[in-house]
Formats: structure tokens, sequence, C-alpha cells
């Protein structure tokens, strides 16, 4: 064979040898590319596991929502996005241990699909944790490699931040307003009305009406209700809660604490009702005191229709009395 010959057939040899090279590495790619480079332009995102759980989070107008219909978590929705753009994997799975993780996977794993200005862009599985917490078991749709998947910097596994739960993707806010978006909020007190109160903002200026009595008050410290109603900014729920009805209806009849409404410049109005919580007999402190009710918890109704529960400690600054607004007089 003639040196020609022999530089022909090396030459074919190593252009062979590179594109099964590139095959292998866009292959490889191609079953492990679960990133998203472009999270912006992800506007549907949905998650089943296979207890049939499920939920759908869609982008509208620029704010995502829950099943179509409710506000999601802002704060879950981002942590979501960052992840889907800083996945990487970290290693395949050991061949040993490939059958076990497909078997695991095929009956505890959350499918998730992503989409991108309206087109499905890809689907993969997401399974449980390594042994060391450190990595998460993921397989795309129509492989048969699972890999063990990890967010660089990150010590935790990623299951969590796909849960096919609607309930905990959904906002968790009752009232966000900044002070200049409202116009009238209103504290009726449900076991002592004559206290029951609305504060109003027009034309710049702040004023206070005594509901039962409908009388309007004056020389109230301004200072004390601009305070008061930078409350309003954040005021959120602890839970969702799913009470039995005749239970919900003994709470409401008996144990009502207060209604907190807020109504902005739109004239929209939001509410959240507020009910003790009754604890059964017998229940007691950390000294051995019985007490008859939650000391920390209650039960809140969201416009007269969701049922939540709130604590104590995020209402008691928005449920104050109307002489907190009062300048305390001063002994003489």
């Amino acid at each position: 064979m003639n040196k020609l010959h022999v530089s022909i057939l090396l030459f074919s040899l190593f252009g062979l040898t590179m594109v099964s090279a590139c095959k292998q590495k866009q292959n490889k790619s191609e079953i492990s590319n679960f990133k998203v480079e472009d999270t912006t332009s992800i506007d549907k995102i949905f998650m089943a596991d296979k207890s049939n759980r499920k939920v759908l989070l869609t982008k509208e107008n620029g704010k995502w929502l829950v099943d179509q219909e409710f506000p999601a978590r802002p704060d879950l929705i981002t942590d979501l996005l960052i992840l889907l753009k800083r996945i990487e994997v970290k290693q395949y799975v050991p061949k040993n241990a490939v059958e076990n993780v497909i078997k695991s996977m095929a009956v505890y794993s959350t499918k998730v699909e992503i989409y991108q200005k309206g087109k499905l862009d890809k689907v993969f599985y997401v399974g449980g944790p390594t042994q060391d917490h450190l990595g998460t078991y993921m397989l795309l749709e129509g492989s048969s490699l699972p890999f063990i998947c990890y967010v660089p910097g990150f010590r935790g596994y990623l299951s969590p931040y796909f849960m096919p739960f609607p309930e905990e993707w959904r906002d968790k806010t009752i009232f966000a307003y900044h002070n200049n978006e409202i116009r009238k909020v209103s504290i009726e007190f449900m076991r002592n009305p004559e206290l029951s109160y609305e504060i109003t903002y027009e034309k710049g200026k702040f004023g206070i009406r005594l509901l039962q009595q409908d009388i309007a008050l004056s020389n109230f410290d301004t200072l004390m209700v601009k305070d008061y109603m930078r409350n309003f900014k954040i005021i959120g729920f602890e839970s969702f809660l799913d009470v039995n009805q005749a239970r919900l209806d003994s709470v409401t009849s008996k144990y009502g604490l207060y209604k907190v409404s807020v109504t902005d410049t739109a004239n929209h109005t939001r509410s959240v009702s507020l009910y003790e919580i009754p604890l059964p007999p017998g229940t007691v402190d950390l000294y051995g005191d019985e007490i008859k009710f939650d000391l920390d918890r209650m039960y809140g109704i969201i416009n007269d229709k969701t049922l939540v529960l709130c604590q104590y400690f995020t209402f008691d600054p928005i449920t104050v009395p109307p002489a907190f607004f009062f300048p305390q007089r001063r002994p003489q």
C-alpha cells in the first residue's frame, strides 16, 4: 500500500472517530439537558406525581397563577426559575444502581413539563435524593438513563422545588397595599361592636369614624395613623385549611373576633374575618394551666369563602381599638 493510500485511510478513520465522538457528545447533551437558559420565556409549568396530584403554573400578563385562578407565591416562582436556569448534571447514576433508580422513579417521581412561548420545550421526571441528600435523581422523557443533578453551590436536593400541590404554590398574602393605594380600612370588633371603626384617606387627609355610632372622631394622632396604615404593606396567613363544615359553623357562630376590610383607590374591597380556635377539653399550657382556645393562631375566612390559618402575632398590630390613635393624657 503506497503512502497516499495510507494517508487517505488514516484521515478517514480520524474523521469517523470525530463524527462518533460528536454524536456521543450530542446524545449525552440531549439526554441530560435539564437546564433552561432563557427562563424569561417560560410561560407554563405543569407538574404531576404518581398519586395524581398536580398543579398548573401559568404566566398571564406578567403574573403567575396557580391553576389559572389563584395568584402564585412570587418567592417560590422565583426560586424555581433560578433552579431551572442553574441546574447541572453532577454525574451519571452508577450502572449497578440504574435499575433500582428507574424502579423507584416509576413509583415516586414528579413529571415536569416546561413550556416556552406557548410551546412544550422539555419534559423530565424528578425523583428523590441521593444517599447524601446533595443530589437528585432526574430523567428526561424518552431516555432510559437517569442522572444525578444539583445546583452548584447549593447544599441540598431539588425535589421540594417541584411540588405538585396547588395550595403550596398559592400566594399566602391577604393584604398588600402601599399607603397611597388605600382609600379605606375598616376594623369590626365582633364582640364589642361599639369599638368598630374605619379609617379613610381622601384629598390628602385621614379621617376616623366609629361605625356603630356613626360619629367622626377628631384630634387623633395623624402620625400614628400613617404608621398604622403601613402595616397593610404585607399581611399574610400561615396555611390553607380544610375544616369540617359543622365545626366551622359552630366556630363562626360563637367565637368571632374581628373583621378587617381594605378598600383600595379602585374601590375594590378585600376582607378577612377572624375567629378563635377552640381546643379540646383538658388542654393545658406550658405551666399546666387549662386553656380553652389556641393562644397563637386563629381561623381566618378571606372574602367570606377561603378558610386559612392566621397568627395573632400578624394581626395584633392592626386590630387595635380606636383609642390607640389618640394622644395619651399626661398627668398634671
